[in-house]
């Protein structure tokens, strides 16, 4: 059962971010899944950065724990590859696009 998920999952993912490079999409596909696994969809839905630092500097504990815990399960991000990460999903969150990832 849980192979059959994550293989769906894997389908889900792959059409989000089709458009992008195969390095990108494991990027995305990694942190997509750290913050379904973090439950942390609605945070990130309602949660908008500081705008001369973005995510880069931030420090709240929430974003802090979701930024940590993206670099353990991917752990090759750079400061620039991580804001780009945390953008792209915080658009998915705003778009409802982890409720429904295939519409």
């Amino acid at each position: 059962m849980q192979i059959e998920l994550y293989i769906i999952f894997i389908i889900c993912m792959s059409h989000l971010f089709q458009n992008y490079s195969e390095y990108e999409r494991t990027m995305f596909m990694s942190a997509y899944e750290t913050i379904t696994n973090l439950e942390a969809w609605e945070f990130l839905k309602h949660y908008n950065p500081p705008e001369n630092n973005g995510f880069k500097l931030e420090s709240t504990p929430e974003i802090t724990r979701i930024i940590d815990e993206i670099i353990k399960a991917y752990g090759n991000h750079s400061g620039g590859s991580m804001s780009r990460t945390m953008h792209m999903m915080q658009q998915i969150a705003k778009n409802n696009l982890y409720e429904n990832p295939i519409s």
